[in-house]
């Protein structure tokens, strides 16, 4: 019996009489470890339903061997998003292995996603910082979206501490998205505008300076524009960003308005909740889709005053997904 017997029945069936490298050898540890990752992909794509678990296990197997490959710490992180497994877990693994995470844009994307989710977010802006991601290296490469997060949140931490002048510097540096980085859409950041001037105006308000924070809040609370700064149309905005926009219009005493916005956000994650289960073909998978809907009324009742109720939706939505940073946020916030 060959040492490879599913590569001996290939080249049967394709009529090649030439031996792969290797052909008849035991195979190396190296080697074991493609073997636990081809298992892992066909686990996750069994069908009628993918066996998650099994396939997590598998490559497991593949990161504990001597022999370690960035690309498998990409997929299996992106196992344990589906997994909901939390942060905690994933992030040592990753800081462990850093130098072989290192060796590939997709893995290094996970774990800067994984930094930021831990609020460790001067390491994440580090390793974002003069390194040119290429997209060639993972087709979901959203650095980018890590470059903005990293930088409100730490913005939001100078802004706790009354460090405005700084504050506004990394909230002013979220949307200038350096060119090293990766964006998944000409002017993909244009949606987090709403938030970043929300905090830009407490900053400002902070300072005494009311003129330019009424300012700035009366910019988040206009509608996005057509255009971003790489040319193009911007998304339509998360329901982050209109939890944000209704915000600024509070600020500005436009209360009526954005208390039918925050109404709005509610009635729209009640009918996530309501409809039926998505087709296994859908973009957002079950487990996020329920995550989305709690965040998204979390949100409404935050907007509405009812935290209490806010930090129930909040709390249903992390254990859900531990990777919805909006959730993460509003929930280490919420008081």
């Amino acid at each position: 019996m060959p040492a490879h017997p599913t590569i001996w029945a290939i080249c049967c069936t394709t009529g090649s009489r030439k031996r792969p490298p290797g052909f008849g050898r035991p195979p190396g540890r190296s080697t074991f470890a493609i073997v636990h990752r081809n298992l892992a992909t066909a686990y996750a794509h069994r069908k009628p339903a993918a066996d998650i678990d099994r396939a997590i296990a598998e490559l497991e197997k593949a990161i504990s061997l001597d022999r370690k490959y960035p690309l498998h710490f990409a997929e299996l992180d992106e196992l344990y998003e589906q997994a909901g497994i939390a942060i905690e877990k994933r992030l040592p693994l990753f800081e462990k292995n850093r130098d072989v995470v290192a060796q590939r844009d997709d893995a290094q994307n996970r774990a800067v996603a994984l930094k930021v989710a831990a609020g460790k977010y001067d390491e994440a802006i580090q390793m974002m910082t003069g390194r040119k991601f290429a997209v060639a290296e993972g087709a979901n490469l959203n650095v980018a979206e890590h470059w903005a997060s990293a930088h409100i949140l730490r913005g939001q931490q100078s802004l706790a501490a009354r460090r405005y002048k700084e504050a506004i510097a990394y909230f002013e540096a979220a949307l200038e998205v350096p060119d090293n980085l990766p964006m998944r859409g000409p002017g993909s950041m244009g949606p987090r505008n709403a938030e970043v001037a929300y905090l830009i105006g407490l900053a400002y308000e902070g300072f005494g300076d009311q003129t330019k924070a009424t300012e700035s809040w009366t910019r988040g609370s206009a509608p996005p524009q057509s255009a971003g700064r790489r040319g193009g149309a911007t998304a339509a905005p998360g329901v982050g960003q209109s939890f944000f926009q209704a915000r600024c219009m509070q600020q500005i005493g436009q209360t009526a308005q954005a208390a039918a916005m925050f109404r709005s956000l509610l009635e729209t994650g009640q009918r996530a909740l309501d409809q039926p289960a998505p087709a296994e073909s859908a973009v957002q998978s079950p487990r996020l889709r329920a995550a989305n809907a709690h965040y998204t009324m979390g949100l409404g009742y935050l907007g509405l005053g009812d935290a209490p109720k806010a930090k129930t939706e909040f709390s249903e939505a992390v254990p859900t997904s531990p990777d919805l940073l909006g959730a993460r946020t509003a929930l280490a916030t919420v008081k």
